[in-house]
């Protein structure tokens, strides 16, 4: 899990970073301001957001795994601390 985790925020990174390349990016030459231009990047745009969203809430799901996951390794070392207290050092 802790390995994927990074990943996963640097993709979203990404997305997010295209999300804003594409929305505020000049169009090219040739093409004028016609009203299909802007629906084409209407579309587009709430493609992206769709894909952002989604990413997003990937990213939260797999941020509380990991929460639960790290709570549990606590508890467990916390644990492993209190029965190796209990016996006395062994070595």
């Amino acid at each position: 899990m802790q390995k994927y985790f990074p990943e996963l925020i640097a993709a979203t990174f990404r997305w997010i970073i295209l999300f804003f390349f594409t929305l505020y990016s000049p169009m090219p030459e040739g093409q004028s301001g016609s009203r299909d231009g802007e629906e084409n990047n209407d579309d587009k745009i709430a493609q992206l957001e769709s894909e952002l969203k989604d990413m997003q809430d990937r990213l939260l799901n797999m941020s509380m795994q990991y929460a639960e996951v790290e709570a549990q390794r606590e508890e467990l070392v916390m644990e492993l601390k209190n029965a190796n207290a209990k016996k006395g050092r062994w070595f």
